[in-house]
């Protein structure tokens, strides 16, 4: 998969998660399209692109599906990766804010 599927798909499902969050979770009358458009803009160009640069390094760095290999990558993955992504996420949420 490419970047370019990989932030269409994030896109994609950014779009149909904030929509039903909005109408399910937080039972909005109407929906806040200011906010999803923020939510489909860091999804799309902060998070996809920071996900699959991680699990490009990952693989280059932990080649391998056995067991071992693989909870290399998840341990890799859970004490270095999500941090940043994480913060990442917050960050760029905040920063957006202020252009909408």
């Amino acid at each position: 998969m490419t970047i370019l599927q990989t932030m269409a798909t994030y896109a994609t499902l950014w779009t149909i998660s904030d929509s039903v969050e909005q109408k399910f979770i937080s039972k909005k009358d109407q929906m806040d399209y200011q906010k999803s458009v923020r939510m489909v803009a860091v999804g799309t160009f902060v998070v996809a692109p920071l996900v699959y640069s991680w699990m490009f390094l990952a693989e280059r760095m932990f080649p391998g599906r056995a067991f071992k290999t693989v909870a290399k990558k998840m341990i890799t993955d859970q004490t270095v990766f999500a941090p940043i992504a994480i913060s990442s996420f917050y960050f760029s949420e905040f920063k957006w804010c202020y252009y909408f």
